[in-house]
């Protein structure tokens, strides 16, 4: 018995730009786990939270779409929150759900209008390339 919960990522969700690696993976995750809730449903409680831009090391890992030189700056959201989420997850007062104020922003957008997401998504990715002079 006992409860297990994962740590995984927004990429999960909904893919990123230059991400696509990242995103597949944490996504195969998330899948892995729903399987395993079905193969023990009585015995361990299985969870994952999806954190955005949170404040550790590997996030001073930089050209990475998405994340402005103010972001890095500022470091993400701190630690704590993806730790209160957890908490919350495993005392029931919230359903799994990204983590983060950005991460929230992003799936609100994308619930409410998906295309706009995709249309917002895409020229922000071509002032990236432009940004970073990439050949076409």
């Amino acid at each position: 018995s006992g409860a297990f919960v994962a740590v995984l990522s927004f990429a999960a969700l909904r893919g990123m730009p230059l991400e696509a690696h990242y995103g597949a993976s944490k996504a195969a995750a998330a899948r892995f786990l729903q399987a395993l809730q079905f193969e023990y449903p009585h015995s361990i409680r299985i969870e994952a939270i999806f954190p955005g831009s949170i404040a550790t090391p590997f996030r001073s890992r930089v050209p990475h779409f998405g994340v402005t030189p103010a972001d890095t700056a500022r470091g993400g959201d701190p630690p704590e929150r993806a730790a209160q989420a957890i908490m919350d997850l495993l005392d029931g007062s919230s359903r799994p759900r990204p983590v983060g104020m950005k991460a929230h922003a992003i799936a609100t957008l994308d619930r409410i209008s998906p295309r706009l997401y995709d249309r917002l998504t895409r020229h922000r990715m071509r002032a990236f390339v432009r940004s970073r002079s990439y050949p076409s």
